[in-house]
């Protein structure tokens, strides 16, 4: 099955399949569609498979028209690495949990923090940082959960979960 995110960087930042949903006016105040989306993370192969509801909002500074700017949320330095690191991710040739993986760590990303702790109690039982493949029912940043639209990317998402549960 075609990956409809492998096209994904910061000129085309939604899958081209959704386009026409993503457009709509009944939701373009609820997604925020000026940053990279987030459908999955880590290897479809891990052991331990998240099901999410959506990656939630991202902060301003790291959108399309911030890319180059200054920020608190990832310091201006590490900006092209953890852009890579997640294409890397969106183009599945991440071998480990991306929120997790030591490559990004230097980011300081809020994302790290939070999977840190979700992650905490698991990583004390296994005595390392586990390896995990989280999937997310919607694939783009929105502020809150509301009734997400069925989207043309979704075939793929149940394409990694039927995979991962093989």
């Amino acid at each position: 099955m075609e990956n409809p995110w492998k096209n994904i960087n910061w000129n085309q930042l939604y899958a081209k399949c959704d386009e026409e949903i993503l457009n709509s006016t009944r939701f373009q105040d609820k997604i925020q569609i000026n940053t990279l989306p987030e459908p999955f993370a880590g290897n479809v192969n891990s052991s331990v498979i998240c099901l999410n509801g959506n990656p939630g909002r991202i902060d301003s500074n790291f959108t399309k028209e911030n890319k180059e700017k200054d920020s608190v949320f990832i310091p201006k330095e590490y900006k092209d690495l953890f852009y890579n690191e997640l294409i890397e991710n969106l183009n599945l040739r991440y071998k480990e949990f991306f929120w997790l993986s030591e490559k990004i760590a230097p980011t300081k990303h809020d994302g790290i923090g939070w999977w840190q702790k979700m992650t905490k109690s698991l990583q004390k039982e296994l005595g390392h940082k586990p390896q995990l493949f989280v999937l997310e029912f919607f694939p783009y940043h929105s502020s809150k959960m509301f009734a997400f639209p069925s989207l043309p990317s979704d075939e793929f998402r149940n394409h990694l979960l039927r995979k991962a549960m093989d």
